[in-house]
């Protein structure tokens, strides 16, 4: 009966795992204590994938303890399935229990893993990870030990037994295992007979003890893993069929829930209809396991990833991660992120497992910007992939990369059908009482960031970037980089509750076959300083895909549309504007709306001519035709680059024109559609080498890398709102001293900076603050918003300044400053540093900063007066500055 229970599990187990096709190195008939004896030989298979070492699992057969020679019937049942999921297999024999009575058998085990331990490097395994699993009698010995780990003898009434045994010549090295599978061993030895009691002398438990089990109630104490189970075992996944006929469900229910009090069950799986190997061995099971052992493989390892400065973790907590940051001794949680995953519409998504965690690989990587805070960019991280499996059995990796300033990871899903991703987990907890700048999200991201410390509030949905003090000296900045045309842009929602805001993409309904990948989800870490002159946008997106750049010139334009709303479509403003650019020495002039209604004198195609010819190259600006149209009174001109022949006749025109660039309006918002449309727009833009400037559109998002013809986005409640309504003027110079901490961190900001004069509401910022805002903001294309009759007036050495300053940087540092208070920043252009700062404060403040860097030397400063205060000195630069209300500083340093 025995043998025909055995014969038939082996099939079943041969039938399931007939298709595996790991290639493996093998090792047959390893005499693992010495002594010759065919209970104590082993197999070792370890899979032949070019790795150096495997995780190990220890294979033992079901065999009622009878035979001393079955290894090669355990491999071929669950062995393979284990190579490939993996791991190395070490099938081990035992001897019979008709040749050796207990502890023998559990003495071989214990013997078989020393062994490996001190054989490691010999077979390439690595134990840092030892997981056991085995069937029927196989269970049991794998789960005695597991329940055993650091038990050497036991004593159980008048009796002690020897657990560990000396077998072998590794007895130095433990015999503790990491994970246990058992699949419906038997486990308690005193309830086999329906549950209640033991069975006669005859059964192979009595045989097993050398008597009956009822006359020998100490030894089968001793024998049953259930004697042993204490909060320090393994964790173990326990599965057993319902209907097995040989050893009762009954077993796995008293041991699961044993394990279960002490904390040690993953799992109790019950197969309806399960046999005693049969229906209960399908692959489901099989998936199952593999799974149980890779994630506690996982987690016997450190699950953490530094930065190579080692100041920014990524830290695993079951199935949450936090972003830690170290400060000297000072260790201060960042973000919590609970959840992670993404859902897709053929249902797939659900119920992720944790099944393999790479070695951290370490990336460093320098690259070139035509502009931008720095002119050469270098980071260095360390990256980790997890994979995960879902619902469907599909594959999801998480590309996790920690930066010294901060963490970027992002989402692959292979194997899609024409399906697209439905809803991301992503969810970031940020407490109440966290102090946080936050603006509320709108299509064309133009809001402040008011400073909070709830998340309780009307609006529910936040934009990009979102700053958080998480203590007194450490930050974080969450946004998104990456985007590419598969993918739509996200925002934060905390809808559900008022700290926990997930990760929302925006519109997309483009399905995609094969591999899918999510944007970059991007949190810079670290103080101010860090925060400020982080690349991390860039450093995460994909490299120059445009080619040569040399075509691509930064620089200064003469702006129409703040001083004359409508004044592009008058050829006479225009060229008052170009004779503006010519006299400051500015390279660019925008024609912006309603060109193409252009009238009082010429086209505008006289207005290029005569921009040209005086040396300064046009710039024109278009209707996106995607959100503000024609039909609702949008100005023009419209729908002449939606079509993509339409775009390439139109971009053509220019170039054969001489414009240099484009500037394109009322973008539709973050849906995929139009995220896809502005990656045509650049790369049809570069074709015809022209710059770019995109204007009511979302935020950048490392596109200024990719393609470098990206000159500037506005995407931020700026000076041209001066001409909308009354808000900005009480608001703008906290609000200005909040930028360069938050919108300006990511990408170049299209501001329209240095107002002297007024537009339809007054500004009462300092002139001296106005004219550092040109320094502190970023934008390779820098638009002076001012009319000629206010610029044209200025004392000459502003005027000299204004023609003169840079647009792009080699070097950037924060000085000092705090979000809405102030801001001290300087910029290095070569050998000159330009040093500005701005008060966000309605009274007056010293602003104090750090300048040692920079040695004696002649410089030149800007300050508040009546209107100015202009000194040129010899010396040493000075460290504070009083300012106004409202007020700043410009300083030019020749180093």
């Amino acid at each position: 009966m025995k043998t025909r229970i055995i014969s038939a599990l082996l099939s079943v187990l041969i039938t399931l795992t007939a298709t595996a096709a790991t290639k493996t190195k093998e090792w047959k008939d390893i005499d693992y204590v010495g002594d010759s004896i065919a209970g104590h030989r082993m197999d070792i298979y370890v899979p032949d994938d070019g790795l150096p070492t495997h995780k190990v699992i220890i294979l033992i057969y079901g065999s009622a303890w009878f035979s001393n020679n079955s290894k090669n019937d355990a491999y071929k049942s669950l062995g393979k399935t284990l190579n490939d999921g993996g791991f190395a297999v070490v099938s081990i024999n035992h001897r019979a229990s008709t040749e050796a009575k207990f502890p023998s058998q559990i003495n071989d085990v214990k013997a078989a893993i020393r062994y490996v331990r001190g054989n490691a490097a010999k077979y390439g395994l690595d134990t840092s990870f030892i997981g056991i699993t085995g069937y029927s009698s196989g269970g049991h010995l794998s789960s005695l030990a597991g329940t055993t780990n650091g038990v050497k003898t036991a004593r159980f009434g008048g009796i002690e037994v020897d657990i560990e045994g000396n077998l072998g010549n590794f007895t130095k090295e433990n015999s503790n295992v990491d994970a246990v599978v058992d699949w419906f061993g038997p486990i308690d030895m005193s309830r086999m007979e329906r549950c209640e009691t033991f069975k006669d002398g005859n059964s192979p438990e009595a045989v097993l003890i050398g008597g009956p089990s009822a006359d020998n109630p100490d030894m089968v104490r001793a024998m049953n893993p259930m004697s042993y189970i204490d909060s320090n075992d393994p964790m173990f996944l326990v599965i057993h069929g319902d209907a097995d006929p040989v050893v009762p469900y009954c077993q796995s229910e008293y041991f699961a829930k044993a394990l279960k009090e002490k904390g040690r069950l993953k799992d109790f799986i019950t197969v309806s209809g399960g046999n005693h190997g049969p229906v209960t061995f399908n692959k489901d099971t099989f998936r199952r396991m593999v799974n149980f052992f890779r994630r506690q493989a996982l987690s016997v390892t450190t699950p953490q990833i530094s930065s190579p400065d080692g100041k920014v973790q990524w830290k695993e907590n079951s199935d949450s991660f936090t972003i830690t940051y170290t400060e000297g001794n000072r260790i201060s949680d960042v973000l919590n992120i609970p959840t992670i995953g993404m859902l897709t519409k053929d249902g797939g998504g659900k119920g992720i497992e944790l099944y393999d965690r790479t070695a951290p690989q370490p990336l460093k990587d320098t690259y070139r910007m035509p502009g931008g805070k720095c002119s050469i960019c270098s980071n260095e991280a360390n990256e980790v992939i997890y994979n995960y499996v879902d619902n469907i059995g599909r594959t999801m990796k998480l590309q996790v990369r920690v930066y010294n300033d901060g963490v970027a990871f992002r989402y692959i899903l292979d194997n899609l059908q024409h399906t697209h991703a439905t809803e991301e987990l992503t969810t970031y907890i940020i407490p109440e009482g966290t102090k946080r700048w936050m603006q509320k999200w709108t299509e064309p991201y133009e809001e402040f960031f008011p400073p909070a410390t709830t998340g309780e509030s009307k609006n529910k949905r936040w934009g990009y970037p979102a700053l958080i003090q998480t203590s007194n000296n450490v930050y974080a900045l969450i946004t998104e980089a990456g985007i590419e045309r598969q993918n739509s842009a996200s925002s934060l929602f905390n809808d559900r509750r008022k700290d926990e805001y997930r990760i929302v993409m925006d519109e997309n309904r483009q399905n995609s076959t094969g591999q899918w990948i999510s944007p970059w989800r991007v949190i810079i870490v670290g103080n101010l300083q860090n925060v400020v002159t982080s690349t991390l946008v860039t450093d995460v997106s994909a490299p120059n895909r445009i080619g040569d750049v040399s075509w691509i010139k930064p620089g200064s334009v003469s702006w129409i549309y703040w001083a004359y709303n409508h004044g592009s479509n008058d050829y006479q403003i225009v060229k008052k504007y170009v004779d503006m650019a010519v006299e400051m020495k500015w390279p660019y002039v925008l024609i912006d709306a309603e060109w193409d209604e252009m009238k009082n004198g010429g086209n505008v195609e006289d207005a290029i001519r005569y921009a040209i010819e005086k040396g300064v190259k046009p710039l024109l600006w278009y209707n996106s035709s995607t959100a503000w149209i024609k039909a609702w009174g949008a100005p023009g001109p419209h729908n002449r680059l939606n079509a993509p022949e339409n775009r390439e006749r139109e971009f053509a025109w220019l170039e054969q024109m001489g414009v240099a660039g484009v500037k394109i309006d009322f973008f539709a918002g973050d849906k995929q559609e139009t995220m896809e449309y502005c990656i045509d727009l650049l790369e049809c833009a570069a074709r015809h080498q022209l710059m770019v400037n995109f204007h009511g559109a979302t935020i950048p998002r490392g596109w200024q890398r990719t393609y470098p013809n990206l000159m500037s986005v506005e995407a931020v409640y700026g000076a041209e709102w001066y001409n909308n309504n009354a808000t900005l003027t009480q608001k703008a110079a906290a609000h200005n001293a909040t930028l360069p901490f938050t919108r300006n961190v990511i990408g170049p900001m299209d501001y329209t900076p240095c107002t002297f004069s007024d537009s339809q509401h007054p500004h009462i910022t300092s002139n001296a603050h106005e004219l550092a805002l040109p320094v502190i903001f970023e934008s390779p294309l820098l638009h002076w918003a001012d009319k000629p009759e206010s610029y044209l007036i200025q004392p000459e050495p502003v005027k000299k300044f204004m023609s003169s300053i840079p647009t792009v940087w080699d070097e950037t540092r924060l000085l000092s400053g705090y979000p809405g208070e102030s801001v001290v920043m300087a910029r290095r252009n070569g050998t000159t540093w330009y040093i500005a700062g701005i008060n966000g404060k309605d009274e007056p403040q010293t602003l104090t900063f750090d300048i040692s860097f920079l040695p004696k030397g002649r410089y030149t400063i800007f300050a508040d007066g009546k209107p100015w205060s202009i000194k040129t000195a010899k010396g040493h630069i000075p460290n504070k500055i009083r300012c106004k209300e409202r007020g700043g500083f410009v300083i030019i340093a020749n180093n």
